[in-house]
């Protein structure tokens, strides 16, 4: 389960508007920094990885590739329909990674995003420990 610990806790934020699922692990969002300011910032789930929406036209004729577009589609569908019916959409951000990426842990109410990406089969826990190539390496199809 993916959990800020106190140590790990950061700021909050509420999403306003989402710009772009890339995988299923990173989007980029608009978000509330407070008195009536937002800023587009660029996002990784943490403690996951999804498997990568882009690669050679081998690899997009795979069951991986079948898989990353479902969870993309999942990210997108549940971030929107949440912004849309109001509800509160915040994402906990934990520090910046190498890319300049922050990573966060996402809310929509009280359901934990990358915990559900998890439970759902469409990412594996991911603490940088080894070559994202190795996450997926397994993977057979469904």
């Amino acid at each position: 389960m993916i959990k800020a610990t106190k140590k790990s806790e950061g700021y909050e934020y509420v999403l306003k508007n989402l710009v772009s699922v890339h995988d299923a692990d990173s989007l980029t969002a608009d978000v509330d920094l407070g008195f009536y300011a937002t800023m587009r910032l660029q996002f990784r789930f943490y403690g996951i990885n999804a498997p990568e929406i882009t690669g050679t036209p081998e690899y997009k004729k795979t069951k991986l590739f079948a898989l990353a577009q479902k969870a993309q589609v999942y990210v997108l569908n549940e971030l929107n329909k949440a912004i849309a019916a109001n509800h509160e959409v915040k994402v906990r951000v934990i520090k910046q990674e190498k890319f300049g990426r922050w990573l966060g842990i996402f809310m929509i109410g009280k359901r934990n995003l990358n915990n559900e990406l998890l439970k759902k089969g469409f990412a594996r826990f991911y603490m940088g420990d080894k070559p994202k190539e190795q996450v997926w390496a397994d993977y057979k199809g469904e």
